[in-house]
């Protein structure tokens, strides 16, 4: 006896394959939706490493002044400065180019890169695109990696053009291709310091005979390319015979002076002048104290330091 078999019509044939189709297209979209996360995501790390690259990396339980602009004193003005120096000097300890004839502040200055994990291209070269690799629009800079780069005063303005590679979004309403961050990367309050009234005592040691001192506390630092020196004045004050200390001095900071983060190196002067006091690499009226340069760490939303870590000690 035969048994018969029952072929497939030609429209449960077609609902098949429709439902196949179906099936396939969702697997894709799932696929695609995927990607574009791992893209997105992937662009978030590079935008906190560039960061990172430019403040520091936290270490504990405080910042490490270890980035861009601890070593040189400024933002940086493209993303290539972050891998490669270009006209940057290397980083040295109290480059004399700077400081002249200033004494030793055991400060450094320079470019100590890369602080950027260099991603090669197929050329050799080196680059740090975003994460859906777009590239520089026409007319732009190939050194910013296709990423919008904008340094606008103490803002630092990094941000990806997203999975379009254009300004703003294409479909306005596709998340993706939305440019991001809209705020900046850096502001101000980041590397910042404004010293403006600050006061801070000094300690000195070993004073021998009676004496008026008008003392100057002087500030070494770097701003760009540029050594920056500028003076926090104390009142007289007269120092009795036989005085072996030590002896504390209130400095207070007059005016606005804002100064980037980072390590900083005071001594102390004492000026010709009662009222004016010019500092410059090896100029101005004053005189030096031979004292050591004490290095302080000045961190942004920190309390600045009340008091020097140190004693001088002066020569009798």
């Amino acid at each position: 006896m035969k048994t018969s078999r029952r072929s497939l019509t030609l429209i449960e044939l077609l609902l098949v394959l429709t439902i196949m189709a179906a099936l396939a297209a969702s697997a894709a979209s799932f696929v695609e939706e995927a990607d574009d996360q791992l893209r997105y995501q992937d662009t978030q790390n590079r935008l906190t490493s560039i960061r990172e690259a430019v403040l520091g990396r936290a270490g504990g339980s405080r910042v490490k002044h270890d980035g861009f602009l601890a070593d040189t004193g400024r933002l940086p003005l493209t993303l290539s400065e972050l891998l490669e120096p270009g006209t940057l000097a290397p980083w040295q300890l109290d480059p004399p180019a700077l400081l002249g004839a200033a004494p030793p502040t055991g400060l450094g200055f320079g470019w100590r890169g890369p602080y950027l994990p260099s991603l090669p291209r197929i050329s050799g070269d080196v680059a740090y695109p975003d994460g859906w690799g777009n590239s520089p629009l026409s007319g732009e800079p190939a050194s910013d990696f296709g990423w919008v780069v904008q340094v606008a005063g103490t803002e630092f303005v990094v941000r990806s053009r997203g999975r379009d590679g254009k300004d703003g979004a294409t479909p306005a309403s596709d998340p993706y291709a939305a440019d991001y961050p809209s705020a900046p990367l850096v502001i101000a309050n980041d590397h910042s310091i404004q010293l403006a009234g600050w006061q801070v005592r000094v300690r000195l040691a070993n004073l021998g005979a009676s004496q008026v001192l008008k003392l100057r506390l002087r500030y070494f630092g770097f701003n760009g390319a540029t050594a920056s020196q500028f003076a926090l004045l104390s009142e007289a004050t007269t120092v009795p015979a036989g005085t072996s200390g030590p002896i504390s001095f209130t400095f207070t900071l007059g005016g606005d002076q804002v100064v980037p983060w980072g390590p900083k190196a005071f001594d102390l002067v004492q000026g010709v002048s009662p009222d004016v006091v010019v500092l410059g690499p090896g100029n101005g009226p004053y005189v030096p104290l031979a004292l050591s340069a004490q290095r302080v760490e000045l961190s942004p939303r920190a309390t600045l330091p009340e008091e020097l870590p140190l004693a001088w000690t002066l020569a009798p």
